[in-house]
């Protein structure tokens, strides 16, 4: 039983952008649909012993478990006759290659793979000065453009040709996008932050500067001996509370300072007298390693680990 794919209807609608790795930046106005180049996702076609791509899809992970690196994917299946087509994909990689052409997220009507939309695809798409897109026994792919004698303009081609059914579900908010709401947020929380810190700071300089006056003024009074052991304890006490807050500092400095990229944040910190713990968000688990490095700069990292995208650490500021 044959279920070939089928198309959205005879007139294409909204124009469509073939989107790979290396796209070059782009001016579009509106919504717009996004054609996943073969560079951004993963397929492969199995005979499975279920009936339908829900069940199919249960699957779909560890099929790939073997063969794709590790990472957090998204996963899409469908049937195609006797057999069903699985896909894998990285939604934050699609999330920040989308970005970096110049699109926002809202721009996005529609997302296809290219599997889909050139399952019947007769002549090579040039989709760049170097490559064009071949449908080769029924797989699509990219491929040298000096290996082809023949093509077409990939645009002209999605603008014409009918879309698929087969609509991606790709969260192109994930992890990879903090909006400008968010990002004047957050720059307002990290000034409020600084101004608390510097303020609490100051005032306990001051403090300590008025404990050491009265120190003196009760040497002075009862003739204390320098050597007495309440007058070692007492300065023993604030040099450890000073060594504590300007730990504190140099760990603050640190983490104002730390080697972000534009898609990743601290998502929470928590701070006490002698321990710290807090969590990053990456695009990339071997992003740790990094983040890792600098902070031993300024604190005595204790747990370190990495669970999907996020970099849980704790230790001592001291």
């Amino acid at each position: 039983m044959k279920f070939p794919i089928k198309r959205n209807s005879s007139t294409v609608k909204t124009p469509a952008l073939f989107l790979d790795k290396e796209s070059p930046r782009v001016i579009i106005d509106g919504k717009i649909d996004i054609v996943l180049s073969p560079s951004l996702y993963w397929f492969r076609e199995e005979v499975l012993p279920v009936k339908s791509a829900a069940q199919a899809k249960k699957l779909t992970p560890s099929l790939f478990d073997a063969v794709i690196p590790e990472g957090v994917y998204g996963y899409h299946a469908q049937q195609n006759e006797d057999a069903f087509w699985l896909f894998a994909f990285d939604e934050a990689l699609i999330a920040k290659t989308i970005a970096e052409v110049g699109l926002r997220p809202n721009q996005i009507q529609n997302v296809y793979f290219a599997q889909n939309e050139c399952d019947d695809l007769k002549t090579p798409l040039q989709v760049s000065e170097k490559q064009v897109l071949i449908n080769h026994e029924g797989v699509v792919s990219l491929i040298p453009k000096r290996y082809t004698t023949d093509s077409i303009e990939a645009k002209y081609f999605f603008d014409e040709h009918p879309r698929s059914k087969y609509k991606v579900t790709v969260n192109l908010f994930k992890n990879n996008f903090i909006d400008e709401k968010q990002l004047n947020r957050l720059l307002a929380l990290a000034v409020a932050f600084v101004v608390i810190y510097l303020g609490a700071f100051l005032l306990e300089q001051q403090r300590l500067k008025q404990v050491l006056i009265k120190q003196y003024a009760l040497v002075e009074h009862y003739n204390l001996p320098q050597t007495s052991f309440e007058l070692k304890g007492l300065k023993k006490s604030l040099e450890s509370k000073q060594k504590r807050q300007m730990a504190l500092r140099t760990f603050l400095k640190t983490m104002f300072k730390l080697p972000l990229k534009k898609d990743e944040f601290v998502q929470s910190v928590e701070i006490s007298s002698k321990k710290v713990s807090f969590e990053i968000m990456m695009n990339n688990p071997k992003r740790a390693e990094v983040f890792k490095v600098f902070l031993q700069k300024s604190i005595i990292i204790k747990s370190a680990k990495v669970k999907k995208n996020i970099f849980y650490v704790s230790g001592s500021h001291e």
